[in-house]
């Protein structure tokens, strides 16, 4: 697919309407940072329609690589993020990450940078509302901190991870249960 349907949420929707039968968008919304999508793809065959030509992920281009991270067996959903605003060469316009048991498995931006940075990588840090290159460090959780820029983070994590909200009204619900 071309990156420029990335543009425009409406022409998004409809080419996911018309070509990808096993994706759902789980969110859209316009939070002060840009236009965003968050959508679950459950197949290879919609991955590889949506993200082949303009993404550079394994799991967009090898059915393999799909079946090690979302496939049947391997027990994990697939999510996109898409920030319509960013111009396309922004690495951050896409950025796609796999949740297994509950946890962010994997998670990588459109140049296929590791933002979870578990190993020795080139990663991206936060600075000004931008992101930028920094020297690499094990260990460090970068898809958060791209998260809960684009206001993101409740979402991910109290409706596709399942996290329970600790706030006040669940602690008065769970006093008296």
């Amino acid at each position: 697919m071309n990156i420029e349907v990335f543009n425009d949420l409406n022409a998004f929707e409809r080419y996911v309407d018309d070509n990808c039968p096993s994706t759902r968008i789980v969110y859209e919304g316009n939070n002060g940072y840009g236009a965003c999508a968050i959508i679950q793809v459950k197949s290879f065959s919609d991955c590889h329609k949506l993200f082949h030509n303009c993404a550079n992920w394994c799991i967009a281009d090898s059915v393999t690589f799909w079946n090690r991270y979302a496939g049947e067996q391997a027990n994990g959903r697939q999510f996109f993020i898409i920030n319509f605003d960013l111009n396309n060469s922004e690495i951050f316009k896409l950025v796609g990450f796999t949740v297994k048991s509950n946890i962010i498995y994997a998670a990588h931006a459109l140049n296929d940078a590791n933002l979870l940075a578990q190993s020795s990588v080139v990663d991206y840090r936060l600075k000004n509302n931008y992101f930028i290159k920094a020297s690499a460090k094990k260990g460090v959780n970068y898809f958060w901190q791209y998260a809960n820029k684009f206001g993101l983070k409740k979402f991910i994590k109290y409706n596709i991870l399942g996290e329970e909200k600790k706030d006040l009204k669940y602690f008065l619900k769970n006093l008296f249960s």
